[in-house]
């Protein structure tokens, strides 16, 4: 994928998000703060304006959306998000095209971005849930050779994967995990935004480009 397919796909996977905003704001609702609908909806408008903005270097468009979710003002999903976003920037310094194996570097960078500022990982009801596995999918699918279809959606299911094992899980982080174990029974609504991201990803370059 070149920089303007790249885009597309990105464009595709927000405006999926933004058709999720019930479906997140019903999560939240349960075990958080309500809010997280609007935040992703907010943060997938910042997509969609970076995307229509006419950057053709891919890692300045990623420098721009990830600047402007980390200071959108919406609540935490936006410095997270931003971070991931500057982790995925990190990694497409200069590059042109993007194949299986540099979008599984790209995921893998994002998820290191998101490491460095945040303590969760797997286990601990967060969206690091999705995120990690979904890394660990893609590298695997990037080592035997996958496309950049592949690639994705191997990162996509394994996040829709972690993202549903939420629900058996107690949150230790945010406002869920003041509810200790009345937390359980719930998939966690960042999780959830993020597996929504990544399949919205697979989706868009299966269906507009065939790779």
């Amino acid at each position: 994928m070149n920089t303007d397919e790249f885009k597309k796909i990105l464009c595709a996977s927000a405006l999926g998000l933004i058709d999720q905003e019930g479906l997140l704001t019903s999560l939240d609702s349960k075990i958080g703060d309500g809010d997280h609908g609007v935040s992703i909806t907010k943060l997938s408008r910042i997509i969609l304006d970076g995307c229509v903005a006419g950057n053709d270097d891919l890692a300045a468009l990623l420098e721009w959306i990830a600047g402007s979710m980390t200071n959108c003002g919406s609540s935490s999903a936006g410095p997270l998000w931003g971070t991931y976003f500057e982790g995925l920037a990190a990694s497409v310094a200069g590059a042109s095209d993007l194949g299986g194996k540099e979008l599984a570097e790209m995921l893998a960078s994002g998820c290191r971005e998101l490491c460095s500022v945040s303590a969760a990982r797997i286990g601990d009801k967060t969206m690091m849930d999705a995120v990690i596995p979904s890394v660990e999918a893609a590298e695997t699918k990037a080592k035997s050779g996958g496309s950049a279809a592949d690639v994705l959606r191997a990162a996509a299911d394994a996040a829709i994967e972690g993202a549903g094992k939420t629900e058996d899980m107690v949150a230790r982080f945010g406002r869920a995990k003041n509810l200790k174990e009345r937390s359980l029974g719930c998939r966690d609504a960042g999780a959830v935004s993020f597996s929504l991201f990544l399949r919205g990803l697979a989706d868009a370059v299966e269906a507009q480009f065939g790779l």
